[in-house]
């Protein structure tokens, strides 16, 4: 990743790829892989066919590209792409690490750059609620309301819920998709309510991260897609830290504000516990239909290895952000562990990882 000083300002790229046009382009620049694949991609060189970069414009945006992701939000037939700076100061106030996520709305170009400095009309911006957010730990795209278009759902694992009431406990916006999409600028109003377009999914447990992992997909087989939340600081009784997953299922009338420690009427909410104290499940998940059945699973990972995982809030002076892993039985420290959680047409309202459904496979990392 290039780091392009212009004036007084760092601008991050994001390099959107296009496979088939570089294999296409002369190698100029080959990197070997092995003997029979070679890459042709040098970032420094933004003139190549098949390469667009996307050029963020806040100054020291605070890693930029970490994470990305795309999806057609406005259902013109293109992807868009989702570049976000979760340690950004972002939309004004003196706001430290609230994060910003950009929204490049898709022209159709592959190759060039865009720089979002020159304030083009389609690079749109969101702009954290507050110091510490962090929006935009994770991102994904998903159709949750059911309407045809794909939503975008992000991770804030540094929120402090509603109200800022109880730190630290994370929180996941999803930024409704539309034929006419246009979501706000900013997460912060004066009501403190979401913004119109958002509904935001706020994490029970002060401490818990909600939302430092995110994905989404119909893990029930209803039609709608699922939100499932990392949560990897959920504790329990007797077991600190295990962490988990929370599943919020998709439909056509969410309420705008879900508090997931006092649960709104008709939405429907699932969670999948991990196993053991310090365990700090849910820092990474995937939703996927593994099994082949026409239902996606949900694969979920005992590790703490992730950057976002290991940051400390500025108005945190104890933060308790610690650096465990799972680690098999004891025997095996921070090998890491996934279980894949199947897909089912009616999920229990709690699935516990250290009593194991049925519906679940064991993956255990190596000690190396």
């Amino acid at each position: 990743m290039n780091r392009i000083r212009v004036s007084s300002h760092v601008f991050i790229a994001v390099v959107v790829a296009c496979l088939p046009a570089i294999l296409a382009a002369p190698f100029s620049s080959v990197a070997q892989i092995n003997p029979r694949v070679e890459l042709a991609v040098d970032t420094a060189d933004l003139q190549q066919d098949g390469v667009l970069a996307l050029f963020g414009g806040l100054r020291l945006q605070g890693d930029l590209g970490l994470p990305v992701g795309a999806g057609d939000l406005n259902a013109d037939g293109r992807a868009e792409v989702i570049f976000c700076g979760m340690y950004g100061d972002a939309g004004g106030g003196f706001r430290r690490n609230n994060g910003q996520v950009n929204i490049y709305i898709s022209d159709g170009r592959d190759s060039g750059f865009i720089d979002q400095a020159q304030n083009p009309p389609n690079i749109l911006t969101l702009a954290g609620a507050d110091s510490g957010d962090l929006l935009g730990t994770s991102v994904a795209t998903g159709d949750i309301n059911g309407d045809g278009v794909r939503d975008l759902v992000l991770g804030a694992a540094g929120d402090d819920g509603p109200g800022n009431s109880r730190f630290n406990s994370g929180a996941t916006y999803i930024v409704l998709g539309s034929r006419n999409f246009d979501p706000p600028d900013d997460l912060q109003t004066l009501t403190g309510t979401p913004p119109p377009g958002v509904i935001a999914l706020y994490g029970s447990q002060a401490g818990g991260r909600n939302g430092i992992w995110v994905d989404a997909g119909d893990i029930n087989g209803d039609g709608f897609d699922d939100v499932v939340m990392g949560a990897d600081q959920l504790s329990t009784p007797g077991k600190t830290h295990r962490g988990g997953a929370c599943i919020i299922f998709g439909g056509p009338d969410l309420p705008q504000v879900i508090d997931l420690a006092n649960m709104p009427a008709g939405v429907q909410m699932a969670v999948i516990l991990g196993s053991f104290n310090e365990e700090h499940w849910g820092a990474a998940l995937h939703v996927g239909d593994i099994n082949n059945d026409g239902i996606k699973d949900v694969a979920v990972g005992g590790s703490i290895y992730r950057d976002s995982a290991s940051y400390v809030s500025p108005q945190d002076q104890d933060s308790g952000h610690d650096d465990f892993g799972a680690s098999f039985e004891g025997r095996r420290n921070r090998c890491g562990e996934v279980y894949v959680v199947y897909g089912q047409a009616n999920w229990p309202e709690t699935v516990d990882l250290s009593a194991p459904p049925a519906n679940a496979t064991r993956v255990i990392g190596a000690n190396f």
